[in-house]
């Protein structure tokens, strides 16, 4: 480690070890921490630590004091014997049902203004999302080193799905009440988490997990099941319930959205292709008589419905969901890449909650030497752009700098 990044890597420490000392229990939220497994990420090494057990905050705090950590997890699941150095030592009892969903995820239009990609293998660079493979044709690698920026439309766009996770699947599908049932935790960085604790779902396997999140992407849909074929008695509507509304509402969404060139590509080359457009919309929107389109089959209804379901649907990251030993980010702890605070919510404040002002815990100002970054915000003001210059910011913008390895001391 270099003489620059060990004293940004030492005053790091000391800021997140202020915090930890003053703040942390006001903010901690666990539910039985002495059934949780812990795991850990330090500032003065890359080691991941894991397979630790506290009795209560205190001794965790203790550890923390000791040993200041970058990164802090807690287990989703509760275990007899937490610290238990192997798997099957530990005594799975059950586990909390949680949904990760993180706007890397999602291709949001502001990407291409902040983030940037390097290949590792021919240094050619980019904006946005960084491409399956690249394009320069004598290289074609798929490895590449990613900076991500968080701004205010990524946020609102994490925050809009979430949303739609919660009130058009969990509740009217899954019976949850959102005011007791569940609670949002902030990641620190750029998504967000749903936690569930209720006992009902503690108990499901791996296995039912799986077969939610299926139903939360809409993966195995089979159209005709759901009325979309010509010779459907009852065809889908927009205000139907369950898959086949969601189905009917995806499908119209598509259609409005798309342009002809793009629906040239599933619907039938014959015929009007605004005519069957619009006939199709005001069919899925209306209560009428069943299909009028006997050369719709179901090929092309399956092409729809995959084609609308990876525009719309759920994208939350399926492994959190599924694996019962993963761990998740502590609420109460900080993100050792941005400095904010991984933050428990209830879904009521989900709407209005800013991460760039409600998830900062630093006051007060320090001189940094900023590298290059676009403009972004911190508490209600605005930054840069800077390039290699020296200038003094408020506490909590430096320590988002530093922490993303974007500014010096």
């Amino acid at each position: 480690m270099s003489l620059k990044a060990d004293a940004r890597a030492k005053f790091l420490a000391a800021m997140f070890k202020a915090y930890y000392e003053t703040n942390f229990e006001r903010n901690y939220y666990l539910n039985d921490i002495k059934k949780r497994e812990f795991g850990f990420l330090y500032w003065n090494n890359n080691k991941f630590l894991r397979h630790l057990g506290f009795w209560d905050v205190e001794s965790l705090k203790e550890h923390i004091k000791n040993d200041v950590p970058q990164h802090i997890y807690s287990s989703a699941a509760r275990y007899e014997v937490p610290d238990a150095q192997q798997m099957k030592l530990k005594s799975y009892q059950d586990c909390d049902l949680i949904f990760d969903l993180d706007v890397d995820h999602i291709p949001t239009p502001c990407k291409i203004d902040h983030d940037q990609w390097v290949c590792k293998q021919c240094g050619k660079t980019g904006r946005g999302s960084a491409p399956k493979v690249c394009p320069v044709e004598s290289c074609n690698s798929i490895s590449f080193r990613e900076l991500a920026w968080e701004c205010q439309k990524c946020m609102e766009t994490a925050k809009a799905e979430i949303t739609t996770i919660v009130e058009d699947f969990l509740s009217p599908d899954f019976g949850l009440d959102v005011q007791n049932d569940l609670f949002i935790v902030f990641s620190g960085r750029r998504g967000y988490h749903i936690h569930i604790e209720k006992e009902a779902v503690r108990s499901l396997d791996s296995n039912a997990r799986r077969e939610i999140v299926d139903y939360l992407t809409g993966k195995g849909l089979v159209p005709s099941f759901h009325g979309l074929n010509p010779n459907a008695q009852k065809k889908p509507a927009t205000n139907d319930g369950g898959w086949r509304g969601r189905i009917a509402k995806l499908v119209v969404k598509l259609l409005k959205e798309s342009s002809i060139e793009e629906l040239q590509k599933i619907l039938p080359r014959r015929g009007d292709i605004l005519q069957i457009k619009s006939d199709l919309v005001f069919q899925l929107e209306s209560d009428g008589p069943p299909w009028t389109y006997p050369n719709i089959g179901e090929k092309t209804w399956q092409k729809l419905l995959q084609v609308a379901i990876a525009k719309y649907a759920g994208k939350i990251d399926e492994p959190v969901t599924i694996d019962i030993h993963r761990l998740i980010r502590l609420p109460g702890s900080l993100h050792g890449k941005t400095g904010f605070l991984v933050k428990k919510l209830e879904f009521h404040d989900l709407e209005l909650f800013d991460p760039f002002s409600q998830a900062q815990v630093f006051s007060g100002e320090k001189e940094v030497f900023v590298k290059t970054t676009p403009k972004f915000q911190m508490q209600n003001e605005v930054f840069g752009p800077f390039k290699d210059e020296r200038v003094e910011l408020p506490l909590s913008a430096a320590v988002y700098l530093l922490s993303k390895n974007l500014a010096t001391l």
